[in-house]
Parts: structure tokens; C-alpha cells; sequence
């Protein structure tokens, strides 16, 4: 995942708007970890992440590995919520990824666009 990433403190929730593409495994768990490290310095429990820049390449098991490894890290238990915001391109990868963590208590969820993120942020 080659992406750039702009993080921003809306008081409420903290926004990552980022770009780029997602087509490898390992790039896209760096990229979960940022996630969470930027979560825990600002001690928020809601976030967004826009997408809609983002190019997704990649599967089923790639959100199922993903999803365990955020199990592992004990996400579920930590009282988050997010939504990600995502490009009409990519909505069905989107929906494996949100049914993936979903079935793990992962409060995440897929929209396509943002206000629809930010009023089911409240």
C-alpha cells in the first residue's frame, strides 16, 4: 500500500484522509497500526477515515487476516467506532472488509460518503 496519509483532530473525531493504493497485506497492517497509534496518542474513541483517494486491491482473506489481527491487538475491547468513507469504485471490497470485522466486534462501517459518516459518528 503506497499512501499518503493527512491526519486531522476534529475535537469530535479524528479524520485520516488518505490516498494511494491498497494492494499489499503488510503495507495495509502498518497502515491499521498508524491508525491505532494516532488513536491512543489523542485518546479518541471515534474516527473517520476517508478513502475515497484510495484504490483497493485487495480480497476476502486479506480482510479476514486483517480483521484477526486487530482481535489480536485487543481493538474490540477498546469501546471504538469508525466509519470509512470510500470510493464508489471500491464499495464492494469495502462491504468484505466491514462484514470481516463486524463478525469480530469491530465497530466499523462503510459509507460513500462523508456526511453519512459523521452523522452515524453521532
Amino acid at each position: 500500500m503506497s499512501y499518503t496519509i493527512e491526519i486531522i483532530d476534529k475535537k469530535d473525531y479524528l479524520l485520516f484522509v488518505t490516498s494511494g493504493k491498497a494492494d499489499d497485506f503488510s503495507e495495509m497492517t502498518s497502515y491499521s497500526d498508524l491508525i491505532l497509534a494516532h488513536i491512543l496518542k489523542h485518546k479518541q474513541k471515534r474516527v473517520i477515515l476517508d478513502e475515497t483517494e484510495v484504490t483497493i486491491d485487495l480480497n476476502a482473506y486479506d480482510a479476514t487476516m486483517l480483521a484477526e489481527r486487530l482481535v489480536a491487538d485487543m481493538v474490540p475491547s477498546m469501546g471504538l467506532r469508525g466509519a470509512v468513507v470510500c470510493a464508489q469504485c471500491n464499495v464492494a471490497v469495502a462491504r468484505v472488509f466491514e462484514t470481516a470485522f463486524l463478525n469480530r466486534s469491530i465497530n466499523v462501517r462503510m459509507f460513500e460518503d462523508m456526511q453519512s459518516a459523521i452523522d452515524w459518528l453521532e
